[in-house]
C-alpha cells in the first residue's frame, strides 16, 4: 500500500495555519508506517517547533516498522534532529526500507555527516538515497559518495 500525505495544499484548502496542518498530516503518516503501509510519501511544509518532536516520532516509526520499503519526504525541512533519526533507523539490524528520498529538504552538511554514517554501517539495508533538490555541494557529495 502507498500513501501519500500533501500538507500545503490541503492547510490552503481548509483555511488552516500550516504549521498544525503539517503536524496533522505527519501524525497520518506516522500512522500509516505504524499500520504496515509499504511506501509513504510526506510532502509540504512544517513549522520549526514542531520538528524535533515529529522527526523522533517519525524515526521511532521507521525503526519500529517491518513493512516499509520506500519513505519519501518531499519539500519539507526536516532539520538535522529529522535526519538522526532517520538515519537511527537505518542502522537497525533487517530495517525493510531500502528507498529513501529526501527532495528538496534543505539538508545541512550536518545531515550529510548523519547519512554516510548511516551508510557505512554493516546493518544498513537502503539501496537507494535520493538528496535531489538540495543544496549539497562538492563536500556534501563526497560524503555521501565516500560511504
Amino acid at each position: 500500500a502507498a500513501v501519500v500525505v500533501v500538507v500545503a495544499a490541503a492547510a490552503a484548502a481548509h483555511g488552516a495555519a500550516p504549521a498544525r496542518q503539517g503536524t496533522d498530516t505527519s501524525m497520518l503518516a506516522i500512522k500509516a508506517i505504524e499500520r504496515g503501509d509499504t511506501s509513504v510519501t510526506l510532502r509540504g511544509t512544517l513549522g520549526h517547533d514542531e520538528l524535533a518532536p515529529l522527526a523522533a516520532r517519525l524515526g521511532a516509526a521507521v525503526a519500529r516498522s517491518s513493512t516499509l520499503q520506500s519513505l519519501r519526504i518531499v519539500n519539507r525541512v526536516i532539520g538535522t534532529v529529522g535526519v538522526s533519526c532517520l538515519c537511527t533507523a537505518l542502522m537497525i539490524p533487517a530495517t525493510p526500507l531500502r528507498k529513501l528520498t529526501l527532495e528538496r529538504a534543505c539538508l545541512s552538511h550536518n545531515s550529510l555527516r548523519a547519512l554516510a554514517a548511516a551508510l557505512e554501517h554493516n546493518d544498513c539495508t537502503l539501496r537507494v538515497l535520493s538528496v535531489s533538490g538540495n543544496a549539497i555541494g562538492d563536500n556534501g557529495l563526497k560524503l555521501l559518495a565516500s560511504a
